[in-house]
């Protein structure tokens, strides 16, 4: 608008794709956190706890990212489909999970896929010990599918999800970092230096 100055778009079309699309991605990301928001304040105020999870393994540049995500995939299946990773998990009172895969890129290593999730259980729980009874199974099944052998530091990090959904409101502020972020806004977030997020990525490219 000449008048306005101001710029417009109208007629568009949603393509609904999360990942890929500038317009369409952020609106449904933020829809979705509030969905999230929903749930996570139903769980806490009914007394249960969070636990946010990170599951990763070690790469380098020559790891293709396709081959490196099928093998992430395929490892944490068996992961949370071990019996002896049940068996920990119950006792924990575990209910569900809310997963997003993240996927960035660096020099050094080359595209970097990982998987956010937070997990519903029993409030209380010693997430430091629940981490070093998990880890040994998420060692043993990234080495079944042919990944590199995770680090006791990395591979599987367990962090409290109490305050996740005071996180979720604030989505909208860019300098906020949180658990929302991590599962909703990957518009919104930047990787650590020397890493790139994809809109980064084009952002280079531009």
């Amino acid at each position: 608008s000449i008048r306005t100055d101001k710029h417009f778009y109208s007629g568009l079309m949603m393509c609904k794709s999360v990942f890929t699309c500038p317009i369409c991605g952020p609106v449904i990301r933020a829809r979705k956190a509030e969905e999230l928001r929903a749930v996570l304040e139903a769980h806490s105020a009914s007394g249960g706890g969070w636990g946010f999870f990170t599951f990763t393994a070690p790469h380098t540049r020559a790891d293709d990212p396709k081959v490196l995500l099928r093998k992430m995939k395929l490892a944490e299946a068996g992961f949370w489909r071990s019996r002896a990773v049940k068996r920990i998990m119950n006792k924990v009172g575990f209910i569900e999970s809310i997963k997003v895969w993240e996927h960035t890129y660096g020099h050094a290593f080359g595209f970097h896929s990982h998987s956010h999730q937070l997990v519903a259980m029993d409030s209380g729980i010693d997430l430091a010990e629940l981490q070093l009874l998990l880890f040994p199974h998420w060692e043993n099944y990234c080495l079944k599918r042919g990944l590199n052998r995770p680090s006791k530091e990395r591979g599987l990090h367990i962090q409290a999800g109490s305050n996740a959904a005071k996180y979720v409101a604030k989505i909208d502020s860019v300098d906020e970092a949180g658990l929302a972020k991590e599962l909703t806004r990957g518009d919104h977030k930047l990787a650590g230096q020397g890493h790139f997020q994809p809109f980064d990525l084009l952002a280079l490219v531009a």
